[in-house]
């Protein structure tokens, strides 16, 4: 038999990344963050099981040292390439 995951629902990913709703999507749509699973016409969930790989692979003590966590490189390299810097 197989075993039913556990879902969570946008505002509990939220909660749980302290990310904005834009950033969640953004960072989907680049590969920086886990995808969410359709589950019903207008209705997502994400995996708890993948946003919890997330966000250990993210606050891995290898990867805090460093500051070599997937989770920030995408951030980084916005930053050095000038896409976040202010517009005058």
């Amino acid at each position: 038999m197989q075993s039913i995951l556990p879902l969570m629902k946008l505002r509990d990913v939220i909660q749980v990344t302290s990310l904005s709703r834009s950033t969640i999507y953004r960072r989907m749509a680049d590969g920086s963050f886990p995808n969410a699973i359709r589950i019903g016409t207008n209705r997502i969930a994400w995996r708890q099981e993948d946003l919890s790989a997330w966000l250990a692979d993210c606050i891995a003590p290898s990867n805090v040292t460093t500051g070599d966590a997937p989770c920030l490189r995408k951030l980084r390299t916005q930053v050095s390439t000038g896409c976040c810097a202010s517009r005058s």
